[in-house]
């Protein structure tokens, strides 16, 4: 399998909602430091989670609140060096039904204010920069960098955020 050809594995893994296959794309954990595996939502300032139960923690949370959610590649995935793939995607969310809470993560506002009422969809871009382990196909690093707040303003009304209250 190529890096290339993991990237689409990822895209197909997390489209079907299954946790456990999503973990085993990651590398075993590794103390470091830094440690791995770490997937990092949005900038340093968003919630990251390392090592394979947080991965866990992590995709059960956003299947539990977003189970429509659906990944896809808006341009073709090349790699831009040995180990690193940066790719242009979109997150589509489906409707909000639980509130984003992983057990364990800290408190991430905007995303852990919206109160799920079972509507609410948007399509949001995404920066995708997967990080490979230098001897094989597995992920060590996934940054998903995007807009939280226009993902929480795509989820409210947005007449009436609750964080503006």
């Amino acid at each position: 399998m190529t890096h290339v050809t993991a990237v689409e594995t990822f895209r197909q893994t997390v489209n079907a909602h299954a946790v456990p296959p999503v973990q085993r794309l990651f590398v075993q954990d590794t103390a470091g430091p830094p440690p791995y595996p770490n997937v990092g939502l949005t900038t340093g300032v968003g919630p990251q989670f390392t090592f394979q139960n947080g991965i866990g923690i992590l995709f059960a949370a956003l299947f539990t609140s977003f189970p429509n959610l659906a990944f896809s590649y808006v341009n073709a995935v090349r790699p831009v060096d040995g180990n690193t793939i940066a790719v242009e995607a979109l997150l589509t969310t489906g409707p909000h039904v639980a509130k984003w809470s992983p057990q364990g993560a800290p408190v991430s506002p905007p995303l852990s204010l919206i109160e799920p009422e079972g509507h609410g969809s948007t399509n949001l871009p995404v920066c995708a920069v997967f990080l490979f382990d230098g001897h094989s196909d597995l992920i060590k690093n996934l940054g998903l960098y995007f807009d939280r707040w226009a993902l929480a303003m795509a989820l409210w009304d947005r007449a009436h955020p609750p964080h503006l209250t």
